[in-house]
């Protein structure tokens, strides 16, 4: 005789989802153990423990009694007559035998906006710009924990508290950086060997209602040739793994990485400025660097490489080393300006545009001034590693 109770008021199926799931513990054995159950009658055990898809089975493969320790729903509960064990129920354990009316969620996550484009260093609670987007569909789901891997070329070392935060999106779309009224997910725990961080939490995404995930984080240290021009770029790799939710499937499974990343530049370096000449802007006393263009390398000894105006002069470090003068102490370069023009599925060209000024310091008050602008373009290849 097969007893079999099955709530009549279930209003979907899901085939893909379900399971059989076949009691094959020792005798007395409990259900919160995944050894106690497999997928074949008499199988190996190691089967997930049974959720609101699966169907409970008991039968002469069964070794022996079962006692129910913890709360269970089950789309159904078979127990067969050559199964001679005795199943109990706990005290203030329940067993809930039917398929809900409501399916899991499906969850999505994909992305909006643009990153910081540069930063100083140090610096302290510094958005990371743009956000991630969460929807959930057919369901509500609760996001538990989020893995983010830094692809940048700065080192893990120096980036710190790295805070999640969340907000319902205002007509489905994000805030630029983190806007008021957040609430806080959790602060990332240590990066691992793959630079991996990953943040444990409760983010509730109602059904239809995209959430915005935002980033804040540290920079820490001091500033050195180093770290110019390296790069902070966060992305979920495979959100499928990389974020858990309960109640709910995280369908996406391609990387999410907010367009852009932010680039290391600093107000303060070391490189002293010319010194003043009859005619020439007090700019090339000021040690901003305003403009800059950094470039992933193959070569490691060369990564990255990075172009910036600095003191009316443009420069060139290659792997974080001393930087390079490019251009000759009597050519003041008021302007430097890189513009991407990359097409989709080609290769990377930049437009470089300057404008310098012929400054010979040495003839007097009858000094020769001249200013012209040039404009080239530059292709840069792309290589197995990146740009």
């Amino acid at each position: 005789m097969i007893i079999c109770l099955l709530f009549l008021f279930s209003f979907f199926t899901n085939e893909a989802l379900a399971a059989n799931k076949y009691w094959i513990g020792p005798s007395g054995g409990l259900t919160n153990f995944t050894a106690n159950w497999s997928l074949t009658s008499g199988g190996a055990g190691g089967a997930a423990i049974p959720n609101n898809y699966d169907t409970v089975i008991y039968n002469i493969d069964g070794v022996g009694s079962s006692t129910v320790n913890i709360d269970m729903t089950v789309a159904d509960f078979i127990s067969t007559i050559d199964y001679t064990g005795i199943i109990s129920i706990g005290n203030t354990v329940t067993l809930t035998i039917g398929l809900p009316s409501i399916l899991p969620a499906l969850v999505t996550v994909s992305k909006t906006g643009t990153q910081i484009a540069t930063t100083t260093i140090p610096v302290a609670a510094l958005d990371l710009g743009g956000a991630f987007l969460f929807t959930a569909t057919e369901g509500n789901a609760t996001t538990t924990a989020i893995k983010l891997k830094q692809v940048g070329s700065l080192s893990t070392s120096t980036i710190a508290n790295i805070v999640l935060a969340y907000k319902n999106a205002v007509g489905g779309q994000c805030s630029s950086t983190k806007p008021s009224g957040t609430t806080s997910f959790g602060v990332a725990g240590a990066f691992d060997a793959n630079n991996i961080a990953t943040t444990t939490g409760i983010m509730p995404l109602l059904s239809d209602t995209p959430v915005c995930l935002y980033i804040n984080y540290n920079l820490t240290g001091t500033y050195s040739t180093s770290t110019l021009g390296r790069s902070i770029d966060f992305e979920i790799t495979n959100p499928s793994t990389d974020v858990i939710a309960t109640n709910g499937t995280v369908t996406t499974s391609n990387k999410v990485n907010i367009s852009g990343s932010t680039i290391i530049a600093l107000d303060n370096s070391t490189v002293s400025p010319d010194p003043p000449v009859a005619g020439v802007s007090s700019v090339c006393l000021d040690n901003k660097i305003t403009s800059l263009l950094s470039l992933k390398m193959k070569d490691p000894t060369k990564n990255p490489t990075v172009f910036y105006l600095q003191n009316c002069a443009v420069w060139k470090t290659e792997g974080g080393g001393a930087p390079i003068r490019l251009t000759n102490p009597n050519l003041q370069v008021h302007s430097l300006t890189f513009t991407d023009l990359t097409g989709a599925n080609s290769e990377g060209v930049v437009r470089i545009q300057m404008t310098m000024s012929n400054v010979d310091s040495s003839s007097g008050p009858s000094y020769i001034n001249t200013s012209k602008t040039y404009s080239t373009t530059a292709t840069v290849k792309t290589w197995g590693g990146g740009n």
